[in-house]
């Protein structure tokens, strides 16, 4: 049987796969601290933020409800919500967490808002805005109208 791969290739693949094995085990490189391991030199930290709950009375939904999961993550796409998520969690543990990437998309939504001592988030969350609807696919518009007329 005829081998249609030119000699030599065989091997050369080889080692391009011993090349990638890491040991497990392997230890930081030399002056290494703990707060860079795994990191790059060129790769900042974020800096810690404090967030606490307010209170939302025109709210309807909970951050963790279907109708959140389903229709707010279409609009703002999952790592938005997930950083939402993340940041009631911290502030009902009354954590600092780690600046979100999309900050600025939930602080232009209003679903978080700036203070003098951090960011407010509550953990409940309305309807989504009349003039975002747009920006959602046809049939999840659709599903929207009819879940609101019931």
């Amino acid at each position: 049987m005829r081998s249609d791969t030119p000699e030599g290739l065989h091997h050369r693949t080889e080692l391009c796969r011993a090349e990638l094995c890491v040991a497990p085990n392997a230890a930081p490189p030399e002056g290494g601290s703990d707060r860079t391991k795994g990191t790059r030199a060129t790769t900042a930290l974020r800096p810690l933020i404090s967030v606490f709950l307010i209170a939302e009375t025109t709210a309807q939904f909970h951050v963790t409800d279907a109708y959140v999961r389903r229709y707010w993550t279409a609009l703002l796409g999952p790592s938005t919500v997930a950083d939402l998520l993340r940041m009631v969690a911290a502030a009902e543990r009354s954590v600092q967490i780690r600046r979100p990437h999309s900050l600025s998309c939930l602080l232009t939504e209003g679903l978080v808002s700036r203070s003098p001592s951090g960011y407010a988030v509550s953990n409940t969350i309305g309807p989504l805005p009349a003039h975002r609807l747009r920006r959602l696919p046809l049939f999840l518009r659709t599903e929207l109208r009819n879940v609101s007329a019931a």
